[in-house]
C-alpha cells in the first residue's frame, strides 16, 4: 500500500507544478491549452488511484503505480518543455510564420509550440500521445537571435510529417528486404561467422531468434530514412536557406563515431545537393 500512496502523492505533486505553471504568462494560448489537457489526463489518472484500496487486487495497484512512474517519466520533459516556451530567449516573431506553415501542411487544427532549449541541435517531440495536433520544436537559447533557425525548423517539421503520416509503413517491408538481401547475397559468409548456428538462409527471415540479430539493423536505417526526409522537408520549404543553415550549424563534421540513427555526413550532403539539382532541373 506503500506504493499507492507514493504514486498519490507523486501525481498530486505534479498536478500541483501544473496550476502554479497554469499561472505564467504565455505569449500564445497553446501552451496553456497543453497544461489543460495534460492536466485532465492526470486528474483522470488520480481519480483512478483514488478508488484503489488495500482490497484492490494488488497486480491492479501495482500496474497502477507502474502505469504512473511511466507517466512522470514521459510528461515531466513537457512540463519543463512548456515553461521555458514562456522564455523571452525565445523568438517570438518565427511563432507565427512556423504555426502557419505547420498548420499549411498538417492542417488548421495544428497546434505549435516553441522553446528554448539548451541542446546544440534542433529537436522535436513528435507525436506526445496525449497531445495530439501539437507540434513542439525546441531551438538553442544561444542561437536565437540567428535567422538561420527558421529553415533549421523545417527538418523538426518533418518529424512530425514523418509520424503524423506514417511514412514508416511506405519503405518498412522494402528496408527489411534490402537488409535480408544483403545478409543472403554477399555477406552471407560474415553473418555465418557472427552466427555460426545459423546454417540455412532461409532462417534469416522465417526464424524469430535469428531474425532479432538484424532487426536493429533495419531500425537504424528507418531513422536514417526519416533524417533524410527531413533534410529533403527543410530544402522544400526552405530552399537555399535550409543549405545555409544546415552548413552552419553541422560544419565542420565533428570527429568521433557517428551516431547509428543518422546517415553519413557526406551521404547527407550528397542527397541535399542531388535534391537541389533535381529541382532546378524541374523548374
Amino acid at each position: 500500500m506503500l506504493s499507492l500512496e507514493f504514486s498519490k502523492a507523486r501525481v498530486n505533486a505534479f498536478l500541483d507544478e501544473i496550476t502554479k505553471l497554469k499561472a505564467s504568462d504565455f505569449p500564445y494560448p497553446h501552451s496553456q491549452q497543453a497544461l489543460i489537457l495534460i492536466e485532465e489526463v492526470f486528474r483522470a489518472f488520480l481519480d483512478h488511484v483514488e478508488k484503489l484500496d488495500e482490497a484492490s487486487d494488488p497486480q491492479t495497484i501495482r500496474a497502477a503505480c507502474i502505469a504512473e512512474v511511466s507517466g512522470l517519466f514521459d510528461y515531466l520533459p513537457i512540463l519543463g518543455f512548456i515553461l521555458r516556451s514562456t522564455n523571452i530567449r525565445n523568438a517570438f516573431e518565427t511563432y507565427g510564420p512556423v504555426l502557419r506553415l505547420c498548420q499549411k501542411i498538417l492542417g488548421p487544427n495544428t497546434k505549435l509550440l516553441i522553446s528554448s532549449e539548451w541542446e546544440y541541435s534542433p529537436f522535436t517531440y513528435a507525436r506526445v500521445t496525449h497531445l495530439p495536433n501539437f507540434v513542439l520544436i525546441g531551438l538553442p537559447a544561444h542561437e536565437s537571435s540567428n535567422p538561420l533557425l527558421l529553415p533549421l525548423a523545417g527538418h523538426e517539421l518533418g518529424h512530425t510529417i514523418w509520424a503524423d503520416r506514417n511514412i514508416l509503413s511506405k519503405f518498412a517491408q522494402s528496408i527489411e528486404k534490402s537488409i535480408v538481401d544483403e545478409i543472403t547475397g554477399g555477406r552471407w559468409n560474415d553473418f555465418q561467422q557472427l552466427h555460426p548456428d545459423t546454417t540455412e538462409k532461409s532462417s534469416v527471415t522465417d526464424d524469430f531468434i535469428v531474425r532479432q540479430t538484424w532487426l536493429p539493423a533495419a531500425d537504424w536505417a528507418a531513422r536514417q530514412a526519416e533524417e533524410t526526409f527531413c533534410d529533403l522537408i527543410g530544402l522544400r520549404i526552405f530552399g537555399e536557406s535550409y543549405l545555409q543553415a544546415f552548413a552552419y550549424l553541422l560544419s565542420p563534421r565533428l570527429a568521433g563515431l557517428r551516431s547509428v540513427i543518422y546517415p553519413n555526413f557526406r551521404r547527407r550532403v550528397s542527397d541535399l545537393v542531388n535534391a537541389t539539382n533535381l529541382s532546378e532541373r524541374c523548374t
